[in-house]
């Protein structure tokens, strides 16, 4: 169930009850009511704060990509090198 749908939930048991219901039902709606309002505000939060964290993991992960190719292109040029002098040497 949605938090939409259970605020709407609430709000129709709301209508329907009215007056009519003891002080602790009362109590017990006003707190449903604010775990409710709470719970929707803090999912806002946690989705925003999920989208920036896999933002960043993103941007790291390709900062890596890139800088591995570059070592592995430098490391491929110094292996090149070092074989040709070995075989310099050998000869």
């Amino acid at each position: 169930m949605s938090l939409d749908a259970a605020q709407e939930a609430l709000a129709e048991l709301r209508k329907d009850t009215g007056r009519d219901v003891s002080q602790g039902a009362r109590d017990l709606y006003k707190d449903v009511r604010t775990f409710i309002t709470s719970a929707r505000r803090d999912s806002g939060k946690l989705a925003k704060a999920l989208a920036q964290d896999f933002t960043q993991a993103e941007k790291r992960l390709a900062s890596r990509a890139s800088g591995t190719r570059a070592r592995r292109a430098g490391t491929a040029r110094k292996a090149q090198t070092s074989s040709r002098r070995s075989s310099r040497k050998s000869s």
